[in-house]
């Protein structure tokens, strides 16, 4: 049995997007209205962006996104030193920025290093190409998109951000407690 490479395409991303919608429901949130996770990349119908944009907005507080155009240069006239001609980062066809409390709190601690390690391996994708950056404002990360097709790596990659940020915030909260109970004892710190 054959396959022509639009029907394979078409499964793939398919179920890419089942894979992104279980992501989601797994964290709680109902898919039910969600778009159709079926893929038809000949008739050029494709929902990936839809539920991702439909998802990621119910699992983070404040996330915006600024598609090519007028749009990005919305963004870059908010952060001029990220999106310059001559930088580090290309034009991205869309910008996804995630200013929620849970990074702006890593961001603002001793953390902030070792949450952006975390950055690098989270950019190699499979049929995707982007970049993470921290918002010069230290708000949040901003997640430059330059081509995707597997959104559900990219939904992987931005929940294991903030699974990671959380620890490291309750790491950070012990670690003040501690450091002020082992001030008022007269102790060293571990």
């Amino acid at each position: 049995m054959e396959m022509d490479v639009y029907d394979h395409e078409s499964y793939r991303m398919s179920i890419s997007n089942l894979i992104m919608l279980k992501i989601f429901h797994d964290e709680g949130i109902n898919v039910q209205k969600f778009s159709n996770f079926m893929v038809h990349t000949q008739h050029n119908t494709s929902a990936c962006s839809e539920i991702f944009w439909d998802g990621i907005k119910q699992v983070f507080a404040n996330v915006k996104l600024y598609e090519y155009g007028d749009e990005i240069e919305g963004f870059k006239e908010k952060y001029p030193d990220l999106l310059t001609e001559d930088g580090q980062y290309p034009s991205p066809e869309s910008i996804y920025t995630f200013q929620d409390p849970i990074f702006e709190q890593v961001i603002c601690s001793p953390y902030m290093k070792q949450f952006e390690s975390l950055f690098p391996p989270l950019t190699q994708l499979d049929m995707s190409e982007l970049d993470i950056v921290i918002l010069p404002d230290n708000s949040g990360i901003a997640y430059f998109c330059y081509f995707a097709t597997f959104y559900h790596e990219i939904v992987k990659g931005i929940l294991k951000l903030k699974y990671e940020a959380m620890k490291m915030n309750k790491r950070y909260e012990r670690e003040k407690e501690n450091g002020y109970s082992n001030q008022l004892f007269n102790r060293k710190s571990a």
